[in-house]
């Protein structure tokens, strides 16, 4: 295997690895089960195009602002010329349709904005053709608590980090002369010419 080959799967991974892996995360607690969608389908949902067979995971969502969602979703291609499973990311835009009775979002004017299959550069464009045609209709609803879940999740990874404070509580003060002071040592400050006493009250001279 080449060095190259490595490399193109390492970024394949980490464009897909997050998509997958992020529909699996259990449900917040208290949010009721989602009900099927309208269609039918649950996720992944598979659909074919030509002599090509898309495979489009659950949408992630990246922001959502009054009716318009943007988001992105990974997507593996099966094609009959070719033996070896492809996968890529396509981002995306739409208006948004809330049923909060049904725990419902259908999505209105679905754009494909755009597309990355690292593996296969040369045919992101037909794929990403082939997605515009096909894929709106198969992603036209999703779950509202599942929005809602990774709604939160972007707005606390965008928050700004709050500093932490630290406290560090010298248990000791010296006057700018070293007359009077409250140390904890027995030792002279004062190379020798004053010795400390505990408590407040002033140094006692030594010859």
């Amino acid at each position: 295997m080449t060095f190259r080959n490595v490399l193109i799967k390492r970024v394949v991974a980490s464009l897909i690895v997050p998509l997958l892996v992020l529909p699996m995360a259990p449900a917040p607690l208290g949010a009721q089960a989602a009900p099927a969608a309208t269609n039918g389908q649950g996720w992944p949902r598979e659909f074919p195009s030509g002599s090509t067979t898309f495979t489009v995971y659950q949408p992630q969502l990246e922001s959502w602002k009054s009716r318009t969602l943007s988001g992105r979703a990974a997507v593996s291609v099966k094609d009959a010329t070719s033996p070896v499973e492809q996968f890529g990311v396509v981002w995306f835009t739409a208006t948004t349709n809330v049923n909060r009775a049904q725990n419902l979002v259908t999505l209105d004017d679905i754009t494909l904005t755009r597309g990355s299959f690292p593996a296969t550069p040369g045919k992101a464009d037909q794929y990403l053709q082939e997605l515009r045609s096909s894929a709106p209709r198969q992603m036209s609803d999703l779950s509202l608590n599942h929005l809602r879940a990774e709604l939160a999740v972007a707005q606390a990874e965008s928050a700004p980090q709050k500093p932490v404070e630290v406290k560090n509580d010298a248990r000791r003060s010296i006057s700018a002369r070293g007359r009077r002071c409250s140390c904890r040592w027995t030792a002279s400050p004062c190379s020798g010419r004053y010795r400390t006493t505990r408590g407040f009250g002033s140094s006692t001279p030594t010859r």
